[in-house]
């Protein structure tokens, strides 16, 4: 198995597009139940708290059979009231990736 329960990611990111440096983010897997879902929670980041958990499941729509993908994300904002300033912010961020994601679906899975 490539990954799994307790494997980890690491990333970097832009916060913001006029904001020169990038952000480093590692998330580690924390359950794992093969082909139906698993749950990453961040280690180190940008977040007080992030969670996220992606579903899989198999079904069949007007005949045609696929997987149904699901994200439940849960997380608090670091800095205080200047991290609720910001959740606008990242809301948007988060919509706009997990759009791009759905877009590559199709050639993901």
């Amino acid at each position: 198995m490539a990954a799994g329960q307790r494997s980890e990611i690491l990333i970097s990111f832009f916060p913001l597009p006029w904001v020169p440096e990038r952000v480093s983010w590692m998330a580690r897997v924390t359950a794992f139940v093969c082909n139906s879902r698993f749950l990453e929670e961040q280690v180190r980041g940008p977040f007080s708290r992030f969670r996220h958990r992606h579903g899989f499941l198999a079904e069949v729509r007007d005949g045609v059979e696929g997987t149904l993908v699901t994200d439940e994300i849960e997380y608090a904002l670091a800095c205080g009231f200047i991290g609720r300033i910001g959740g606008a912010l990242v809301r948007r961020k988060l919509a706009q990736s997990f759009a791009y994601r759905q877009k590559r679906l199709p050639q993901i899975l």
